[in-house]
């Protein structure tokens, strides 16, 4: 009948107001909106400062990092549940300030120079019921926020019955990078904006797993959650969150601070939720097309949704695969033999001054020249590996380890047993940049041994990258480390061997470095041993 639909959604409003009414004002009932046509655009914004403790001085960072993230639902022939479209629309991060020490840096840097990562539309869709409502899609951005922000807006997992004030809960969550907890407490209820909100507070605690787990530390997250009583949607969210990067002797802390707000609210009219059905079929035909490889398809599809329908909430997704449909991959100009081994020469100098300097940053964008040359010219990398000069051999040994296919792996550990100390050096600081948890043991135990001292030092480096401490041979390169800390005579050695240590021992390494402290007399050794033993203690 004519307007069925249209009385459904009033009666249903109707008795959600007359259920708020009834609640008492210490009790509320949570649950998720599953209207057919209720769409929501939320801000989310972001802003994270990054404080680094560098040999001359301290450096922070902060920048900002803003989305909007449009849902919508969407009728489902199944009772008790609809299903949601989610679309995250990322804003290109912008630093705000840069200070060494207590002086502002002119002008602010470009986000370039930190190597953070500009996100782009992103559609998903998921079935969201009264008590669970699933996140299928993020702000697009560094891994390790990545994961604090799953952990963080994942939240509308509501217990089954009315709840009173005080009443706490706890979930599990596991998220790629991130395992863990999420505790919940209703505080109170109150009024934003005229609306009726439940307010919670959110407690988060966990640690980063997988390779996130070898360079970081996750410290808290909580956040205070206002929840429409009426509209059964999130209305405000005001959070923070700290974690830290552990890369030996530096340490960057991370502090973000998290806003979300609800900047808009609707309730489709059975027309335009038709209208919606058939924009979103319209943008699953284009990325149809683009997956097959039609891009001519996916670029008409997309001119013609923005002929019919200029003014969609969608348009940002659409938009992202208009652009994909019509980018060409530049055919760059090959680079000579000469040009290449310039490239090769810059890219390996800058490298060790990066890891000399501790300029992770440098790193970063180092690493992915290295990347493209490992992946562009691998050919070119495997002739010159051939070659009877140490240097060249050496240097491309070392590119070839940011190649990405797994088989090359060995090309790089075969450069370990070279002839030359200079090939088998590089080969190593390759392995660490890799580190690939597949490496070959026994390779790095006898690089260990070497009689050779930068060897031996950068077979520390990629100990400590690529040998985790669950390792079933964890025991000898626990030795291995070890009897370096103890006698090795060059005191860079020992000194990047003591970090290895704290990569990969255990709080029962602490007596050795404590007897190694007590008769080392560099003093920059005697700063790593000292870091290590603090490391080790707060280990489990």
């Amino acid at each position: 009948m004519p307007g069925a639909k249209s009385l459904g959604i009033a009666l249903f409003l109707a008795v959600c107001l007359m259920s708020a009414r009834a609640e008492s004002a210490e009790r509320m009932t949570f649950r998720n909106n599953l209207i057919p046509g209720h769409m929501t655009k939320h801000r989310i914004s972001r802003v994270i400062r990054r404080t680094t403790r560098l040999p001359t001085h301290q450096e922070t960072v902060s920048y900002s990092r803003r989305s909007e993230w449009v849902q919508c639902n969407v009728d489902e022939d199944k009772p008790g549940n609809v299903k949601v479209f989610q679309m995250m629309a990322d804003r290109p991060p912008k630093v705000l300030r840069v200070y060494h020490g207590k002086e502002l840096i002119k002008p602010t840097p470009d986000a370039s120079r930190y190597n953070l990562i500009s996100g782009s539309p992103s559609l998903y869709s998921a079935m969201r019921t009264p008590r669970d409502a699933t996140v299928e899609v993020l702000p697009i951005t560094e891994p390790p926020e990545q994961a604090v922000l799953a952990a963080m807006l994942d939240i509308a997992h509501w217990p089954r019955k009315r709840i009173d004030v005080g009443h706490r809960w706890q979930r599990s969550v596991d998220y790629a990078g991130f395992s863990g907890t999420q505790t919940f407490e209703f505080k109170e209820l109150g009024r934003i904006g005229g609306q009726v909100t439940g307010q919670l507070t959110l407690f988060v605690e966990g640690e980063f797993v997988g390779s996130l787990g070898r360079e970081y530390t996750f410290e808290k997250a909580q956040a205070v959650i206002y929840w429409s009583r009426l509209e059964q949607t999130l209305v405000k969210m005001e959070g923070q969150a700290t974690y830290v990067r552990d890369q030996g002797s530096r340490k960057d802390e991370y502090e973000l601070k998290l806003d979300v707000e609800l900047a808009g609210e609707k309730l489709l009219s059975e027309g335009r939720q038709a209208v919606n059905v058939k924009q979103l079929n319209a943008i699953a035909g284009a990325v149809t097309d683009l997956a097959s490889g039609d891009k001519q398809a996916a670029y008409y599809a997309c001119r013609a949704f923005h002929d019919r329908w200029p003014e969609s909430d969608w348009m940002p997704a659409v938009e992202s695969i208009e652009r994909r449909a019509t980018h060409r991959k530049k055919t760059a100009k090959r680079l000579s033999p000469r040009q290449f081994a310039k490239l090769l020469r810059k890219s390996t100098v800058a490298w060790r001054a990066a890891l000399e300097n501790e300029d992770f940053d440098l790193l970063s964008r180092t690493r992915l020249a290295l990347q493209a040359a490992a992946d562009d010219y691998r050919s070119r990398l495997r002739k010159i590996m051939k070659s009877k000069d140490d240097a060249d051999r050496g240097r491309a040994v070392f590119a070839i380890a940011f190649s990405s296919r797994p088989a090359d792996l060995a090309l790089v550990e075969k450069g370990v047993e070279d002839s030359s100390s200079i090939v088998r050096a590089l080969a190593l600081t390759g392995l660490a940049a890799r580190r690939s948890p597949m490496t070959d043991p026994q390779i790095l135990l006898a690089a260990l041994r070497d009689e050779d001292n930068l060897v031996r030092r950068r077979a520390c480096d990629a100990v400590a990258a690529c040998i985790p401490r669950e390792h079933s041979q964890i025991v000898a390169f626990v030795q291995g480390v070890t009897r370096l800390v103890k006698s090795d005579e060059t005191a860079i050695v020992r000194r990047v061997a003591v970090r290895a240590l704290a990569a990969i021992g255990s709080r029962a390494d602490i007596d050795v470095l404590q007897r190694a402290l007590e008769s080392e007399s560099d003093d920059a050794v005697r700063k790593e041993l000292q870091r290590a033993i603090k490391s080790l203690t707060g280990r489990e």
